[in-house]
């Protein structure tokens, strides 16, 4: 059981934890540190975060149960009745939906949407997991795109200036494309002796050239973000961080960019993440003189 859980956290960090922690820090330093308001909504904000991720966990455990079954792979539902896990969910969410709420009652939209994007999903009534790039588009939107989208909620709490470009939420829908497919791909001899038809099952080299793609994407979408950031702040920090993406950008596709094409939030992607963190600090250090 030890092992299981452990495992799932890491998981669950691997592919979440680096981004969202990152920008939950830089948020808060960025804004004020003498605003112990703000500071305790994030913190809200991540710790109902962490919880929905659990919760996506365990729905997706529960109705994987019998393919995981098939082939012998681990399942939370090995280690606890199927009704223990169900109540556990029902806490979870209702205690980040309390918290939420009590924060924005946008939030709490979103994370109902967000329940209901995990439940079709993974439902066997509907499991858009095994409805092609349905099921990648939606993983990327509730994994990753709506808690971006929740973080921008609590900060327009304090400040009606804050306003970020497409570009932004693109790159966290791009990561998290890119992150679904990734998964997809390592499971696939898995799914396949199981019977669950991902996109990577049907499409694998497909698959292989949409992460790929993505990569070039995610660095361009980065760039994107920091010019427009720039021409929003005139800020020399803005300019700079932008300039290091595009060297970096620059040395990823003229070495051996196909090292990075299989390993979530390897290293190039934390440090494509660490700027995308920098470029809002940068941009809400700006908008001080708003809060």
């Amino acid at each position: 059981m030890f092992r299981f859980i452990k495992n799932r956290i890491n998981s669950f960090a691997t592919h979440n934890l680096l981004l969202y922690a990152n920008f939950f820090i830089l948020f808060i330093a960025s804004l004020s540190l003498q605003n112990t308001l703000i500071i305790k909504d994030v913190y809200t904000a991540s710790l109902c975060y962490l919880s929905v991720g659990i919760c996506g966990f365990l729905i997706n455990d529960l109705f994987d149960k019998k393919a995981d079954l098939m082939i012998n792979k681990d399942n939370i539902t090995n280690y606890a009745p199927v009704y223990v896990i169900g109540i556990l969910i029902l806490v979870l969410a209702s205690i980040s939906l309390v918290l939420l709420n009590a924060i924005s009652p946008y939030i709490s939209f979103l994370i109902i949407l967000q329940f209901f994007l995990l439940l079709i999903y993974s439902t066997s009534k509907i499991r858009l997991k095994e409805k092609g790039f349905f099921g990648v588009s939606t993983d990327a939107t509730y994994a990753h795109l709506i808690p971006e989208v929740i973080l921008v909620v609590v900060i327009n709490k304090y400040t009606t200036k804050l306003f970020l470009p497409i570009s932004f939420f693109a790159l966290s829908l791009a990561i998290g494309i890119r992150d679904i497919l990734i998964h997809q791909i390592n499971d696939l001899q898995l799914d396949r002796k199981s019977g669950t038809n991902t996109f990577a099952t049907n499409h694998p080299d497909l698959s292989l050239r949409l992460i790929r793609d993505t990569n070039n994407l995610i660095g361009l979408l980065l760039l994107f973000f920091s010019i427009e950031l720039y021409f929003k702040t005139d800020s020399t920090v803005t300019l700079l961080i932008g300039i290091l993406i595009l060297i970096l950008f620059l040395v990823i596709k003229l070495t051996a960019s196909h090292y990075f094409d299989k390993t979530p939030n390897n290293g190039y992607l934390r440090v494509y993440v660490v700027a995308s963190a920098l470029l809002l600090a940068s941009f809400l250090l700006k908008q001080k003189s708003y809060l």
